[in-house]
């Protein structure tokens, strides 16, 4: 009981910090120095849950105030993740948001599905605000770099994205833009048998124009390429872009290492093995047969007009792999995720033509602490969240968003 007091206490604590009510920081001063004697547990709730962010946003309680080495080896929870198209990145949405939801956190979330696809951000019409709300958690919805999207963040807020090997990348954006998104410029070829061939052989008939294009660097304008005011061949520029982005960033992921991927976030963030489990989402089993079937002509093709991504890939991919190399037990603990992943997939039957018995009588899934993993406690509610899909993730979000703020006063 009375750590369910103390996760409702702290519950309540961590909203109102994040809205503008007058005193909230005082009485919730008050309130927590009196049940401190009947709560024993509430302190160091707080501290682990709510200190650092209520330090950092000006609220000086020194009575919950943390030491640095203390700060350093929580678990971050201040994340922006720039969301990129076809790069693997509703998987890493998946992840993000069920942590953002388990732990009760705020997120900064669009107004519909998406939070933008071009620039500039336009807050009041594609995000989903509050005036009472000061600054958000986490940001994980598909977008297009704008700074803007900064004034609603944290200023301590963790900043990553993800990028994928370019030709793989155009040939997935061409499979499923065609096929799942029904984009008008990718279906115009129509009538031939090798129709990324026909397309490649003359891209500039069938490609549309700047952000309406999802096969043209789209990584690179995901990411903030000024392609208004510069050309995909402009090589002074992309390397200038290449510079900022890496300001930008203080993670870059390359989705053809996605459980290395996994794991440096993992540990960049101070996240437990369980914060990460994830099934993958969105795999399109076209674009697989299709890679199989390219040869050096189409990569030539492709390589022709694809400077900046590529470029931009050369670049992350060489950082990425340093970190890889720097990275203790990196191998180690990326075999022992690979074997979670699975006893988790098969408890929760994900994905699984051929049901696993052995595990359907079992109501909680244990993996016990292993070397470089933390210990794994799942029961069958968590299968459900595992499997939902972006956009209804993102619904279930702005509805319990809504429910959240109708319940704290307004001012």
């Amino acid at each position: 009981m009375d750590i369910w007091r103390s996760a409702v206490v702290v519950e309540w604590a961590k909203l109102l910090l994040k809205l503008r009510w007058p005193y909230a920081t005082f009485l919730i001063t008050i309130v927590i120095l009196c049940l401190k004697s009947t709560v024993p547990n509430l302190l160091s709730v707080w501290q682990l849950e709510v200190g650092t962010g209520a330090i950092k946003e000006g609220y000086h309680l020194s009575v919950f105030s943390l030491t640095k080495s203390q700060r350093s080896t929580l678990p971050i929870q201040h994340v922006y993740y720039l969301k990129t198209h076809k790069t693997g990145s509703s998987t890493i949405f998946s992840v993000l948001a069920q942590y953002c939801n388990s732990h009760g956190l705020l997120a900064l979330l669009p107004s519909g599905v998406h939070i933008n696809q071009r620039t500039p951000l336009l807050p009041a019409q594609q995000l989903m605000l509050d005036p009472r709300i000061l600054h958000y958690d986490m940001v994980f919805n598909h977008q297009v770099y704008d700074p803007a999207v900064f004034k609603y963040l944290h200023n301590d807020t963790f900043k990553f994205t993800t990028i994928r090997e370019p030709f793989k990348h155009f040939v997935s954006s061409f499979a499923y833009f065609r096929s799942v998104g029904n984009m008008g410029y990718l279906t115009s070829v129509r009538g031939y048998k090798d129709p990324i061939s026909v397309f490649l052989s003359n891209p500039s008939k069938f490609e549309a124009n700047g952000y309406s294009s999802y096969t043209n660097n789209r990584q690179s304008i995901d990411l903030g390429y000024e392609i208004h005011n510069h050309t995909f061949s402009d090589i002074n520029y992309i390397q200038a872009f290449i510079k900022e982005t890496e300001k930008r960033f203080d993670l870059v992921l390359i989705t053809d290492y996605f459980l290395e991927s996994i794991v440096l976030l993992k540990r960049a963030l101070h996240w437990q093995t369980q914060d990460v489990l994830f099934y993958e989402k969105n795999v399109l089993l076209e674009s697989h047969s299709l890679l199989v079937n390219m040869t050096p002509w189409h990569r030539q093709k492709h390589k022709e007009f694809s400077i900046p991504d590529i470029q931009l890939y050369q670049y992350f991919l060489s950082v990425f792999k340093f970190r890889m190399s720097q990275a203790v037990g990196l191998e180690e603990e990326v075999s022992e995720l690979r074997e979670i992943l699975d006893k988790v997939r098969r408890f929760c039957n994900l994905g699984s033509i051929v049901r696993d018995r052995t595990l359907e009588t079992i109501r909680k899934l244990e993996i016990p602490v292993r070397r470089w993993s933390d210990k794994v406690s799942l029961d069958r509610a968590k299968c459900k969240w595992l499997s939902l899909e972006e956009i209804s993730f993102t619904k279930y979000l702005q509805k319990q968003r809504i429910h959240r703020l109708k319940m704290v006063p307004k001012t």
